[in-house]
């Protein structure tokens, strides 16, 4: 039997920047409690991937991005997510918690606005650009959570070599 959520990690997401936008404060008591995944009884982590973020990391991380402005497919930058880092952390630990938990990396993480920006020469030659892809902020937060525990893992197991 499959389990299905009560919302999903984007309506958490959505529901929880939308009170950060109106209230500006730590309005986050209720969100962890209705996004449960319900796949609490199936033990599907990979075993490098610690499931236990906390929100300690997520603020470290948070603080260690950039402060640009770029908007992100949700209109969101990385200068908001620092403002409002307070009120984010926990749900966010948990979100990608259940998500690594459940091997399951929201659909909503997976966009990004595509631009193609000139390298040189005629403007009219399609090889003169190069794409760049603007990714959810989220997905940048979930995405180096993955990299520490990989690069931990790798270098704990000696599975790459020093000449790489």
């Amino acid at each position: 039997m499959v389990a299905t959520r009560q919302c999903s990690i984007r309506q958490c997401l959505e529901i929880d920047l939308f009170k950060a936008r109106q209230f500006g404060g730590n309005h986050t008591t209720a969100i962890a409690t209705n996004c449960r995944s319900g796949y609490e009884q199936y033990d599907i982590t990979s075993p490098f991937l610690n499931p236990n973020c906390t929100e300690d990391e997520i603020s470290l991380i948070i603080d260690g991005l950039s402060n640009s402005k770029a908007i992100d497919t949700y209109g969101i930058s990385n200068s908001f997510v620092k403002l409002h880092k307070k009120s984010l952390v926990k749900n966010l630990a948990f979100l990608i918690n259940d998500s690594i938990k459940t091997s399951n990396f929201p659909d909503c993480l997976k966009v990004g606005i595509v631009s193609p920006i000139h390298k040189n020469g005629s403007k009219t030659d399609v090889s003169n650009y190069r794409p760049i892809t603007i990714l959810p902020v989220f997905s940048k937060i979930f995405e180096y959570v993955l990299k520490r525990r990989l690069e931990d893992h790798l270098e704990a197991n000696k599975i790459i070599s020093a000449h790489q």
